[in-house]
């Protein structure tokens, strides 16, 4: 039923937590992920980190391949 990956990104002093939200028709939406990436935000290795997870590949039911379109970052 998914048929675009959205996530959502809060930042803090000492990680970075992330939400990827699936959308079905009729603007359904489904948690697909949360995941939380501890580091400082000053640190490259931590924003490296964060790189990879939005760049993560969801495997859709029907073994397709999804990637997050957009990313709404605070």
């Amino acid at each position: 039923r998914v048929v675009y990956l959205t996530a959502g990104i809060d930042s803090q002093r000492n990680r970075f937590e992330m939400y990827v939200w699936g959308w079905a028709p009729g603007e359904e939406a489904f948690l697909v992920d949360k995941i939380i990436i501890m580091g400082r935000p000053d640190e490259e290795e931590t924003l490296l980190r964060v790189d990879a997870a939005i760049n993560k590949k969801y495997r859709h039911a029907d073994g397709t391949e999804m990637t997050i379109s957009r990313v709404c970052w605070d």
